[in-house]
Parts: structure tokens; sequence; C-alpha cells
């Protein structure tokens, strides 16, 4: 195979379209599975089903995410988007409770993302390695390679997708700005003579095309770090897609440095709104190289053998150092750096393409701490633009190539590969599917066997879970998301007094969590230790003034003291984030009800019920109120609701024929009587109501 010395002709547009195209088809083909997949327990409701500011989608709430961050992050744009997907199923579904959306529109827009970036990476690498063939090759490895999988197969990882895709936009607008070729600097230009007979002696100013294509990649990447700031990382990409490109360093580092200043805002920003105390215990400045040696030997070997991926696999700095791997790991990483900087003095595409790989992965190796490595140091989503680095270094491989069996093999890889996404995307399908695979490919993971433990207990499992809880809290002691997962287990098999030690266990880890604490409190409150559960229910809100469960909770306890006007102001407090908390609707209707105020205690339980609260008896109590309200209409309605909701109760029906003798409507009393009486034979309120509607008929 010799590699040929020919410059490759011009690639045409149509041929880049339809490449482009061919990416599109790919990426359908092989992520469009994932459209049928459910939301996930795993942050998908934290950020989008249960986001209190999703609820109703308004200026208001949308407005919210500029002002304040959320789950200690500052990335309103993501939240826009996540509210404009929202607001659309909502419009073409009818469907109007955030948390019971179809998602499938949330992910087939991820794959269209995915589509889009991988077709960026398309138009990068052609500009760099001048052959379409292998640009398109180099694209398609980033767009199916299964590291990707959880990118594209995750709702919560749209902020990740929208962030590369700003970003790679912006580095596609900074190469048109000052790459070779690119249209001439500014000028002025005066005005030729039939302008200035047209127009007066005024100068016309031409905008040059290199600014115009400046500024928007400057504003490009302030979308990108306003959807994760894991776009920080995208100043090192541009730089090094540029440096691949021939343009003058001189040049590159005045154009970068306005991105470097963003980026640094933005781990500024990220720094203030995280907080610290969730890190936990961190390695010292000396043992972070070996996590980040460990981690890149990590992804170098799921890169060539991508086998056993998974979305968490507990590679906690503390893990990885309790071996003596970490110093082999080390050892390698030095020896390929090394021939990595040999390589570099003969191919500078191949240096750029090292550049991004490393650049993209620098924030989340270990050397500075971050959130997620309190979980695992690695995760596959880490790598999703890394891998345009190695389409980079594919491409630019193949450009010079001419033996078709060597196309043919890397044509059959990704075949393979494409492959291997499309299967390992069936293991996103739902919660149980997918931490069932982790505890298979990382069997001591605590955090999978917590995850899985979890979506056992919430299916009703408890059989199942109990063990998997058990033995994730022998791994962790001190989690408290395991406590809390254990001491509900406990509270539901009625082992109350092992539910409170679990609780108080959790509370007493540095971290506060306001679960367990809301759980405690509904605990003490069953247990008539009233006292004690409204002080956990008023330390939460002191920790989270808006927190649901807990203002709900509290409001409970104001109202069966009788303190109605606060349990109101609670309630209503609550109401207003969260319009469709369903058993906050029912408790304000309570309220309204014992002011005999029907007709808002009627709409109340109207509420509650389409809000998902369940039992013939919500649509029984809105039917009465709106009776005593006279509104009869809205009686009868949620009445025959009620008689759907619970066919073989005889109340509805003897409640809805009272309600047409007060309208003289005799003959329909007399029916609805009867179908009471067909439910309930014996009931004597029934038997005695029939008969006076007969009387009323002169039966």
């Amino acid at each position: 195979m010799t590699p040929s010395t020919e410059q490759p002709p011009a690639p045409s547009r149509a041929g880049a379209a339809a490449c482009i195209i061919v990416i599109a088809l790919v990426c359908a083909a092989v992520f469009g599975r994932v459209t049928g997949h459910a939301m996930l327990e795993y942050d998908d409701r934290y950020h989008v089903a249960d986001n209190p500011h999703l609820a109703q989608i308004n200026s208001r709430s949308v407005s919210h995410f500029w002002h304040e961050p959320y789950g200690n992050l500052y990335i309103p744009v993501a939240y826009s988007v996540f509210a404009i997907e929202v607001a659309a199923i909502k419009a073409l579904t009818g469907e109007q409770r955030t948390p019971r959306i179809d998602p499938m529109l949330l992910h087939a827009v991820k794959v269209a993302l995915h589509a889009a970036n991988a077709a960026m990476v398309f138009v990068l690498l052609r500009r760099i390695v001048r052959a379409t063939a292998a640009a398109l090759l180099g694209a398609l490895l980033f767009a199916m390679h299964p590291l990707q999988v959880e990118s594209v197969a995750w709702i919560s990882e749209t902020r990740g997708l929208l962030a590369a895709m700003f970003g790679l936009a912006a580095t596609l607008a900074l190469w048109s700005a000052v790459a070779p070729g690119a249209e001439r600097a500014a000028r002025i230009a005066a005005p030729s003579d039939a302008e200035s007979q047209d127009r007066g002696p005024a100068l016309r100013v031409r905008v040059p095309a290199r600014a115009l294509w400046y500024a928007l990649g400057l504003v490009l990447l302030a979308l990108a770090l306003l959807s994760k700031p894991s776009a920080v990382t995208m100043p090192i990409v541009a730089a090094a897609a540029l440096w691949a490109g021939r343009v003058p360093t001189r040049r590159i580092i005045l154009a970068i440095a306005p991105w470097l200043a963003m980026s640094i805002a933005m781990v500024i920003i990220t720094q203030r709104v995280q907080d610290a105390a969730a890190l936990g215990e961190m390695p010292a400045l000396w043992q972070r190289p070996l996590v980040a040696a460990d981690a890149l030997c990590f992804y170098a070997a799921k890169l060539t053998w991508p086998a056993g991926l998974a979305p968490d696999y507990g590679r906690t700095p503390a893990h990885v150092l309790s071996g003596g791997w970490p110093w082999a790991a080390l050892a390698i990483v030095l020896l390929a750096g090394a021939l990595a900087l040999l390589l570099a003095r003969r191919s500078r595409v191949a240096a750029a393409g090292a550049a991004i790989v490393v650049g993209s992965l620098a924030p989340v190796l270990g050397l500075a701490t971050f959130h997620h490595q309190a979980i695992s140091t690695v995760a596959d989503r880490y790598m999703y633009v890394s891998l345009a680095g190695i389409a980079l270094l594919v491409a630019a491989a193949l450009a010079p190539v001419r033996s078709r069996w060597l196309w043919a093999s890397v044509c059959a890889v990704l075949v393979a590969l494409g492959w291997h996404s499309f299967a390992q995307s069936a293991h996103w399908a739902d919660d149980v599917t997918l931490w069932s695979h982790n505890v298979a490919v990382v069997p001591r993971c605590p955090v999978a066997q917590n995850n899985l433990g979890r979506a056992l207990q919430v299916r009703g499992q408890l059989r199942e879970a109990e063990p998997l809880l058990l033995r994730a809290l022998e791994s962790d002691p001190r989690s408290p998301m395991v406590l809390v997962n254990l001491a509900e287990l406990r509270e539901s098999q009625g082992c109350a007094a092992d539910a409170e030690d679990l609780y108080r266990r959790a509370l007493d880890a540095p971290t506060f969590s306001p679960r367990a604490a809301v759980g405690l409190g509904v605990l003490l409150a069953q247990a008539g230790r009233i006292a004690e559960a409204r002080a956990m229910f008023e330390r939460v809100l002191a920790a989270d003034p808006d927190h649901p469960e807990a203002l709900n909770n509290l409001a409970v306890i104001l109202l069966n003291a009788g303190e109605s006007a606060d349990a109101a102001t609670l309630l209503d407090r609550l109401l207003a984030s969260k319009p469709n908390h369903a058993e906050a609707l029912a408790n304000r209707a309570l309220l309204h009800a014992r002011a005999q105020q029907w007709r808002q205690a009627g709409t109340r339980w109207r509420q509650a019920a389409a809000a998902g609260l369940t039992g013939a008896w919500v649509y029984m109590r809105a039917a009465d109120a709106f009776a005593m309200a006279d509104e009869a209409p809205a009686a009868e309605e949620c009445y025959v609701a009620a008689a759907q909701a619970d066919p073989r109760a005889y109340e509805p029906f003897n409640n809805l024929g009272l309600l047409y003798i007060r309208q003289r409507r005799y003959q329909e009393a007399a029916h609805a009587f009867e179908l009471a009486l067909e439910r309930a034979p014996d009931a004597p309120e029934a038997q005695e109501n029939l008969r006076n509607a007969r009387r009323l008929l002169g039966k």
C-alpha cells in the first residue's frame, strides 16, 4: 500500500450535500429506535418532567432560567430548548401535565442534533483534509461510534448535544473569518459615480464578511457555553482546527483570545453556582495525574474495543488509587505522549487531532475536581467532542490512500460499530433495562446497584430491590441516596423503626438530603409526632423555600391544626410553581370547602383529578361541591366521571339521581337510582330514593 502523492481534486458542493444526506440517514438508522424509549428517572425527570419551571410554559417560567441557575448549573439555553420542546409536545398531544408527556419528540430532537453535529464534523474535516470520501468516513466514525450512544439516548444530555452543535458551528464560523481563502479584510469603499449621483456625497460603508463571520462565531460560542459548561474546551478545538488548516499562529492567538476570555468567565460562573460540599473527598494534587492517566487509558480502551459500555463505571478517584495500576497507566500515557510529539513534528493534522482529543477531555480527566467525579471520573458522554479529533486522525490517514482493500476494511469496521451502537441503544429503553445492563457489565458499581434497586422498588418489586440496595449500602455506607431508598423500602414493608434510623443516617451525611428530611417528616407525622414532623419540613424549607413536598406536607399539618390561613399561603406558593401538583390541589380544595367556597372547591378537586389523583372519591367531592354551588352541569359531569372511575360503586349514581330530582328530571333520577341498586341492591338510601322518584313520577 503506497500513499499517493497526487493532489486530490477540489470537492464539489453536490458531493458534499450527498455526504450530509448519507450522514443524516445513518444517524436515523442507528439511533432512530430511541424515539420509542421512556423518559428515565436518571436525571430526565429532574431536568424536564418534574422541573417546576416547565409545568406551565410562559415567558415568566422560561425567564427564570436566565435569571437563576437550576440544578447547580447556569445553562439557560438548554432549559429554554427544553421549554420549547415541552410546549410543542403539549400543543401536539393535548397533554398538559408535564410529568405525563410523551418523550418521543425529546428523543427525536436529540437524534437530529447528533446528525447536525456529525454533518458539521464532516464539513470541518473536509476543509482540513481536502478529501470528501475521507472526511465522510471520519464523520461516520464520529456519528456511529458506540461511545456516542449515551449522549444520543439520554434526554438529559440534550445539553451536551446543544453545546457541541453551537460550538462546532462557532468553529466553522471562525474558520470562515480567519482561514486562508476567506474574504479580504474590512474596507470603507467610496461610492461609484452612479451612486454619487443618486445618493449624494455620503460614503457607503461595506461590512466585511470576515467581521460578520467572526461576530457570528462569538454569538454561537456564547450559546454553546450557555448550553453546557463543557463548551469551555471549544477554544482548543477551534485553535487546533485552524492550526491544521495552516492559519498563521499569530492570527490564531488573536482570534481565539476573546473565546478564551468567554470560557474563563463561564468557568468562574460555574464554580460560583455549584455546591463545593458536593465534591466530597478529592485526591491530593500529586495523585491527580494518576487519576487522569487512568481516565485516558480507559477512554483509549473503550475507543478501540467498545465493549461493556454503561452509564456508570464507578471509577471514583478512591477506587482508581486503591491499586498499583495508575502508575502503569501514567507510564503508558507518558510514552504515548512522547510518540505523539514525534508524530506531531511530521504531521500538523495529526497533532491537531490529538489536541482536540485530549483538550476536549481536559476538564473531566481529574486534574481539576468536578461534581460527577464523586460518582465516576469517566463517562461515555465526555468523549463526545473528543471523537471529532479521532475522526480527524482517521480522515487524515485515509486521505492519501488509494487501496480499495483498506477502504473496504474501514467501511466494514464502521458497519460493525454502527451495529454495536444500534444494539447498545436498546439498553436505554427504560430504567430497569438500563441499570440491569449496568449491573451486568459493572457488577460492583454501587450507583448502578442503587438505581436498579430504586427502579424495581418503583415497580413494586420489593423482594428483587432489597438485595441490590443492601449491596449498594455495603459499598457506600454514607450515601444519602441509598439510605433514603432503603428507608422507603423498609417503610413500605412496615418496618417504621428501621426506616426512621435509615432516614436519620441519611441526614447525618455531609450533604443535606431534602428527600430524607421529607421522608422522615412524613413518617413522624404518621406516628403522631407532629412537632418533630413540622420541624423536619421547616428544615427543608429553610434550605429550599420552594420545595414542593415540604410545602404540601407542612400545609397539611397546619390545616389539621386549624391554621387555615397559613396552610393556604403555603399551598398557593406551591401551586404558583407547580400548578399540577395533585395533592396540593386536593388540599387547597379542602380549605375552600371549609370556607364554604363550593365553586372554588369543586374546581380544585376537578383539577386534582386531572393532575393524576386517582379514585372515584375525588370526582365525588368535586361533584358534591359543584352541587352545593348550584353548578348542576359541572356536578353531573363529575358524578359520571366518578362512576367511570369506579364502575362498582353505587354512590355516584345515587348522588346523580338526587341532582336530577333537584332539577325535576324525575325519569333520569329514577334510572340513576336503579343503576345504583344494580351495584348495591341492599343500599337503603338508594331504595328510598328510588321510591321517592317513582312517587314523583306518579307510579
